[in-house]
């Protein structure tokens, strides 16, 4: 996870990073939103004008190849997986982000979008952005 300000813009400047590192591999959301969460607490101080902030996920593996470990109680891992394929079948049923984890902070579709300013054109999938030659 990383934020910084606009290098651009007058001091007071910050930039941090960290490595959120997880138990095993999971594709469960609340698992992720969570680590996610601890992260942003180990790093976030208030009072500055964030431009940019970002997660990267590292080291990503099929859900087919997983290490054993010690089990020792507590362990949800099936119920959980279960849970995540049911959310992303109403997903698929019923459209992207019909379902999601509670409090993603996202509000009703359209609320917020991130700034494209520099979005690559698309040509080949959008009819738009192809150039129009005048002779």
């Amino acid at each position: 996870m990383f934020a910084h300000t606009s290098p651009f813009r007058p001091p007071p400047q910050f930039s941090r990073a960290v490595m959120v590192p997880l138990r095993k591999p999971t594709a469960d959301s609340s698992v992720l939103i969570e680590a996610a969460r601890a992260g942003v607490r180990r790093f976030y101080e208030p009072g500055y004008q964030l431009k940019k902030a970002g997660v990267i996920l590292l080291d990503l593996s099929s859900s087919s190849v997983h290490q054993a470990e010690l089990e020792l109680g507590g362990d949800d891992s099936k119920d959980q997986t279960q849970l995540m394929m049911t959310v992303d079948k109403l997903n698929r049923r019923f459209g992207r982000g019909a379902v999601s984890v509670g409090g993603t902070g996202m509000g009703q579709k359209g609320d917020w979008s991130p700034k494209q300013m520099r979005l690559t054109p698309q040509y080949t999938t959008k009819l738009s952005d192809i150039p129009v030659a005048r002779a």
